[in-house]
């Protein structure tokens, strides 16, 4: 007989905060992708997760994609199981992606370990595999199996006797894939990065990164839930968050509208001039706070929109120029030495050090 261990969903804990717009579709049940497609595992040891083993890969399986439903995959995939050794115990494993989902065929990391610690405390490692539905042949005795899947993960006590034993664990687990845009044109890969936290913007609580830097269109496997996804434009201050859902044995599509726009900033001693290198530049807001700050003829930044000072700081000189910033209009900004700043507001940064 089957039995079906359901893992529960985890319990994820957010902090407020103002939410982005995003556009989010859950676009079928998961299964093996090309073999192109990226795949992005998180840090092992990640609290509320995979707690047992370290899910990290050189050359992670082919991440899933979506495909129907049929009744018949909730048949266990051991119909018979093989011949093994004399005073072994079989056990046949294998995942859901939910109680009553389709079955995982890739990306799982199965482990096994003894129940009992050794003398050093800890529980050793007796079998393991990357196979979807492994076989094991194991002595009698009780073990903790582990199923990894991405960052989900799920880990139960099983007893080997005599007879073999089939477990099924439900995983309750999808896949979230983000990407940014600046009006309808999607950002480049190089130009924008993602964070992923496990509390959403609406439910209070501190911050828990799960994930760093991951990039546009990469499929990140987590348990069933709501997290926050931060997507950065550059490094200044082009930043959007979004409450983003993950339903399990589907892919979710987040998509993260930013308004924003490059700039180059040149000091010049008159309009269409050469730049004026040794420069020191600080962007700051109206109120003073220092946003970027940089050295050189042509510093280029990504901004969100909104009013900025550009401050220019050369031969113990400054000069200042305000401007604004509107979504998707990438401009040039000249300073020019005429341009005096006696009255320019003092960075925060430099009121600090006061």
């Amino acid at each position: 007989m089957e039995r079906s261990s359901p893992a529960g969903p985890h319990r994820l804990f957010a902090r407020c905060g103002s939410l982005a717009f995003a556009l989010v579709a859950a676009s079928g049940l998961l299964s093996p992708p090309p073999a192109s497609a990226q795949f992005q595992f998180a840090p092992a040891g990640t609290p509320g997760f995979s707690a047992l083993p370290k899910a990290a890969q050189p050359n992670p399986p082919p991440a899933p994609r979506n495909e129907p439903a049929r009744a018949t995959e909730l048949k266990s995939p051991h119909t018979t199981i093989p011949a093994i050794p004399r005073g072994k115990v079989a056990l046949a494993l294998a995942a859901r992606f939910s109680a009553e989902g389709a079955l995982i065929n890739a990306a799982l990391h199965w482990r096994v370990f003894s129940a009992a610690p050794d003398g050093g405390g800890n529980q050793v490692l007796v079998a393991e595999s990357r196979d979807a539905a492994p076989i094991f042949a194991l002595d009698p005795g009780t073990y903790v199996v582990h199923a990894g899947y991405g960052l989900a993960g799920f880990a139960k006590a099983v007893e080997l006797v005599a007879d073999p034993v089939r477990e099924t664990f439900a995983m309750q687990a999808g896949g979230l894939r983000l990407q940014a845009v600046l009006g309808d044109q999607p950002l480049p890969a190089a130009k924008v990065s993602f964070d992923i936290y496990a509390n959403s913007l609406v439910g209070g609580g501190p911050e828990r990164p799960l994930m760093r830097q991951v990039e546009p269109g990469a499929l990140v496997l987590l348990p069933e839930g709501t997290y926050q996804a931060v997507s950065a434009y550059g490094d200044a201050n082009a930043v959007v968050r979004a409450d983003v859902k993950v339903a399990a044995g589907r892919i979710s599509e987040a998509m993260l509208r930013h308004r924003a726009a490059a700039i180059t900033l040149k000091l010049v001693e008159g309009p269409g001039g050469n730049a004026i290198a040794n420069t020191a530049w600080s962007v700051v807001t109206p109120a003073g706070d220092v946003i970027k700050e940089s050295i050189g003829a042509f510093p280029s930044m990504v901004l969100q929109e909104g009013d900025y000072i550009a401050i220019a700081r050369n031969d113990s000189r400054s000069f200042s120029r305000d401007f604004t910033i509107e979504p998707g209009k990438d401009q040039e900004i000249e300073v020019t030495t005429k341009d005096l700043a006696p009255n320019a507001p003092t960075p925060v940064s430099s009121r600090r050090q006061r």
